[in-house]
């Protein structure tokens, strides 16, 4: 179960000025039970989600739906790629994808050159970080971060010394260094 529903409980319950024990007696449970799932990690159940939901009434939907993730800005699938962060983002919120992270940021891809893997208008899901590539890397989609600030989406290789970033549909680009790359971790199709 995703635990963003944890993060909206524990939000629900500040802006109302309720304390965890009056929900779990409110919902018909064990004067402890919020706390459990809240503080202990006890995955609940949905019968008791839902009766908790009730006694706050709130959409037993709205407390279970999924967590959401900035889209931090675009990043450019061709030869004219942006820096998403040079004064873009975060513009909207996304679906968290699975196994996503407190880190985990997307993008919108802009331009065809990574047709067929990451198309105009997929949202692309990354772990945000500020790392230089390594070795794992090499062979995989990745948002990189280069040098001169561009931002772009493309499969990581490496020869000769030099970082090859290829697409599938134009010419690759080759450079010394890169700034930073990040794995794609899921791509949500437009």
């Amino acid at each position: 179960m995703d635990i963003g529903w944890k993060t909206r409980l524990e939000q629900l319950l500040k802006e109302r000025g309720l304390d965890m024990k009056a929900v779990s007696k409110g919902a018909g449970l064990g004067e402890t039970y919020v706390r459990d799932i809240l503080k202990r990690d006890r995955e609940p159940g949905i019968d008791r989600l839902q009766a908790i939901a009730a006694y706050l009434s709130v959409p037993f939907s709205w407390l279970v739906s999924p967590s959401f993730v900035p889209i931090v800005g675009f990043v450019r699938a061709g030869a004219d790629e942006v820096a998403y962060e040079n004064g873009q983002g975060p513009f909207d919120m996304a679906p968290s994808p699975p196994n996503a992270t407190e880190s985990t940021v997307a993008v919108v891809v802009r331009g065809g050159s990574m047709a067929g893997r990451a198309d105009d208008g997929d949202v692309v899901y990354f772990d945000r970080r500020e790392r230089a590539p390594t070795e794992d890397m090499i062979g995989r989609l990745c948002v990189i971060g280069l040098l001169d600030g561009r931002v772009v989406i493309k499969k990581l290789l490496r020869t000769d010394g030099a970082w090859v970033l290829h697409s599938t549909t134009a010419d690759p680009i080759v450079v010394d260094a890169v700034a930073w790359a990040a794995p794609v971790a899921w791509i949500k199709p437009r």
